[in-house]
């Protein structure tokens, strides 16, 4: 399972039931920063949680129904075993893979705690020899899985690791859920420039990572990229909209339906905006060295990293996406739809 993001299920029997409206928000907000919540499906276009968020006492039903509306979530296309009758350990089991916590009512949980041979206990636990972990609803966001997501979400990408691990880890997770994002780099296609005429042949950039991940996944995925041209250097709109129709040319299997090159000279780049970041709908990825750091086979130098998705945040960085697309050039390299 991904460690950008906690999958999780909730037992709609605490849901209905469990009256503390703190807790509601507290896992809420941990949904919205750090969390996927896993639907099982009851038919091809509805959701069975949502007929039981409509169920829910007032107080918290707008919560839900808002969070509901708004918060990631993934509808499962496979049978999984309903939490309401989750009366024995090793049933924990069959979630595995599936979702990393399981957030129950509490007599449930503490039923299962007991099963697990732990007595008495924090509210939370992992089941001997299970990689999931269980916790009351009422102590969601204290779980384990919530707490290293959050700390995941803001750690550095260490100088040495490997890149396919970095992509794997903090990056792949986002294009299983979205299906639209965008990149703003300033140096992005002056960097990818720079490494495709290296002598060494075998360096591929960060963008060439970017890309061949975007066109080798199986959801299609529209695509922006937002990055500096230097016509001093030769490096114009032109040249720019070329390599990148080669680039899609030897990358792309499906997975980019529509791609836009969002085009800004150097100089005028520098005057709008500095910070670099990737950006999937209503979650932001801050990048301190760009997408660079995805280039070669290692990380070459330690990188910031964080993962904003609170409204204030993601309105800022959207604000500056479009102030430079405004005043930037586009070109559109590919669109399956023309």
């Amino acid at each position: 399972m991904s460690s950008i993001f906690v999958y999780f299920l909730v037992d709609t029997e605490a849901l209905i039931n469990y009256n503390d409206v703190n807790a509601h928000r507290r896992l809420i907000m941990n949904w919205r920063d750090h969390g996927v919540l896993v639907c099982p499906e009851e038919s091809a276009d509805t959701f069975k949680l949502e007929h039981k968020i409509n169920k829910m006492p007032q107080r918290v039903k707008k919560l839900w129904q808002e969070a509901f509306r708004r918060n990631r979530k993934t509808l499962v296309r496979f049978c999984l075993p309903d939490l309401e009758t989750l009366y024995e350990i090793e049933r924990v089991r069959d979630f595995v893979g599936k979702a990393n916590l399981l957030c129950l009512e509490h007599t449930k949980a503490d039923l299962l705690a007991d099963m697990a041979g732990l007595g008495e206990y924090d509210g939370k636990f992992h089941p001997p020899g299970i990689e999931i972990e269980v916790v009351r609803f009422g102590d969601s966001d204290q779980s384990e899985s919530f707490i290293q997501a959050k700390q995941f979400a803001n750690r550095p990408i260490a100088e040495g690791e490997q890149v396919d691990n970095v992509w794997r880890e903090r990056f792949a997770p986002f294009l299983d859920i979205y299906k639209h994002g965008a990149l703003v780099d300033k140096y992005a296609l002056i960097e990818h420039d720079r490494i495709i005429h290296k002598d060494d042949k075998s360096s591929k950039s960060g963008l060439f990572k970017l890309l061949s991940e975007l066109g080798s996944h199986e959801t299609p995925h529209s695509f922006k990229i937002i990055s500096a041209t230097d016509p001093l250097n030769s490096q114009t709109q032109e040249y720019f909209v070329s390599l990148l129709t080669q680039l899609l040319n030897e990358v792309n299997r499906g997975g980019i339906r529509r791609l836009e090159f969002h085009a800004l000279n150097k100089i005028a780049f520098s005057g709008v905006y500095h910070d670099r970041f990737l950006r999937f709908e209503k979650t932001i990825c801050t990048l301190g060295r760009g997408i660079d750091i995805l280039s070669g086979t290692h990380i070459r130098k330690m990188c910031d990293f964080s993962v904003k998705t609170d409204e204030f945040s993601v309105k800022q960085y959207n604000e500056k996406q479009q102030q430079l697309q405004r005043q930037a050039k586009l070109s559109v390299i590919y669109d399956a739809d023309q």
